[in-house]
């Protein structure tokens, strides 16, 4: 059986079981602006603070990457703002916290 379901369909079955996103950027500067290497998203059933103390956590446990050149940026968002990252990701630039990552530099 091949069954092919696209992540809109699986956001429409089960995306009020999410309560928070959990995005992880890497990126690196060029020029003036951040470039965005790679981007994880995950979609969790934790509650928006539970997933920002993880990844405090995180940060805490692996050191915070954040270089003049190079970072790796840990975000957590309520759910409710998914449809504005998969706008963003769409017009290629993440916004993330206080930065903007866009996939091309000097944007």
């Amino acid at each position: 059986m091949n069954l092919q379901v696209s992540v809109a369909e699986l956001i429409e079955a089960f995306g009020r079981t999410y309560k928070s996103i959990d995005v992880r950027i890497a990126a690196v500067k060029e020029k003036d602006s951040w470039v965005n290497l790679f981007t994880v998203v995950r979609l969790s059933h934790e509650g928006h603070n539970a997933t920002a103390a993880r990844l405090e956590l995180l940060e805490q446990q692996f050191l915070r990457i954040r270089t003049e050149h190079f970072r790796i940026d840990l975000v957590t968002l309520p759910f409710s703002q998914w449809e504005a990252l998969c706008s963003d990701v769409s017009s290629g630039v993440v916004h993330a916290n206080e930065d903007a990552y866009s996939d091309e530099g000097g944007q």
